[in-house]
């Protein structure tokens, strides 16, 4: 029954989302989708091919809640609080609008310096309604002229396309899905690929986990990271990677979510579905989630899109006994790595 109300609120919640006027009018077109992998972070936003100066409009009525000016990195930057409290991050602009450009000089001056950071108060900030201009595009801080758009909540960064339409029709696809054993598991690891056409199966005597590519086509002209990625035991949950959302306080490396080898060639579809075991796991120990163990049945790798649609494989599986001897002594031989924050306790070449 409580899975059935969590369901409902979900839907529900989808339902009676805000929906965003596009703060781009004369660009639709993206060159960098929301949670892309990059060299040191996963992408927050969504990039938007721009020449410079195009209009950026508010997308809800709002008001001004942060401007920042930092050359190294976003740029000119703009945070647009709005209606729904969330709020509209805009990166890589020329310029504010009038009064907004004349406040950020006016800073600069008393400041001394190019870069600035500062807040405004909720009572006496400039505020705009829908529609209304409030910067221009430009190419300051990295990379050629573009706009980078992201909405937060806090410091979670959501999938900004998923506030918009037309609704997407067409399912995720999973391109592959491979599996690894506990004993053989590393950072670089690639596992073992299964041909999804040949009704695949997986047979070991020790726990194993899953790893899929996958993306979703989506309407928005290039290929994009789906909502969701779900691992089911006999359609039991036991894992769930949200793709559309990025916890700034999370740990942010990227070896946490991706196998190295395949980032250097596929800069965005790669997801592991399994979290990091402890290199010091003693037999008695619980797996971390996703990790499969003492099963015989089927396993359901459900991929997610933002408008509901989904695509699933389905693996039939016999995995390992946690107090086999194998089992002892692939836990006693693990090659894990346990990651804190950002330090990786790994050398790559």
């Amino acid at each position: 029954m409580a899975r059935v109300l969590i369901f409902l609120l979900i839907c529900a919640a989808r339902v009676l989302a805000v929906e965003y006027l596009w703060p781009l009018p004369d660009s639709r077109t993206l060159t960098g989708g929301h949670a892309d992998s990059r060299m040191d972070h996963f992408h927050g936003g969504v990039d938007l091919r721009a020449r410079t100066p195009l209009r950026v409009i508010a997308p809800t009525d709002g008001w001004i809640e942060r401007i920042g000016i930092n050359p190294p990195g976003y740029g000119r930057t703009l945070y647009f609080r709005m209606s729904d409290g969330n709020t509209a991050t805009f990166g890589h602009l020329s310029r504010y609008e009038p009064a907004l450009q004349e406040t950020v000089r006016d800073s600069q001056l008393v400041i001394g310096t190019y870069r600035v950071d500062f807040t405004f108060d909720s009572t006496d900030a400039p505020r705009y309604k829908a529609g209304e201009t409030i910067c221009f595009t430009g190419s300051s801080g990295r990379g050629p002229a573009h706009l980078h758009f992201e909405v937060r909540t806090g410091a979670v960064q959501h999938d900004p396309l998923a506030f918009y339409k037309p609704k997407d029709f067409d399912k995720p696809v999973i391109v592959g899905v491979r599996w690894i054993k506990l004993s053989d598991y590393i950072p670089t690891a690639i596992g073992n690929d299964l041909v999804l056409s040949a009704s695949p199966r997986v047979k070991s005597l020790e726990p194993i986990a899953f790893m899929v590519r996958t993306f979703d086509p989506g309407p928005w002209g290039r290929n994009a990271v789906p909502f969701a990625v779900r691992v089911y035991e006999n359609e039991r949950l036991i894992f769930e990677d949200q793709c559309s959302e990025i916890d700034l306080l999370g740990p942010s490396n990227i070896y946490e979510k991706l196998v190295y080898p395949e980032f250097k060639n596929n800069d965005r579809d790669v997801r592991r579905l399994f979290e990091w075991p402890d290199r010091n796991l003693a037999v008695d120990d619980d797996l971390p989630l996703g990790w499969i163990e003492d099963f015989v049945g089927v396993v359901r790798i459900e991929v997610e899109d933002r408008n509901g649609n989904s695509e699933s494989v389905r693996i039939p599986v016999e995995a390992g006994l946690p107090k086999s001897a194998c089992a002892k002594r692939c836990r006693a031989n693990l090659n894990g790595y346990a990651l804190t924050g950002d330090e990786v306790s790994l050398k790559l070449g």
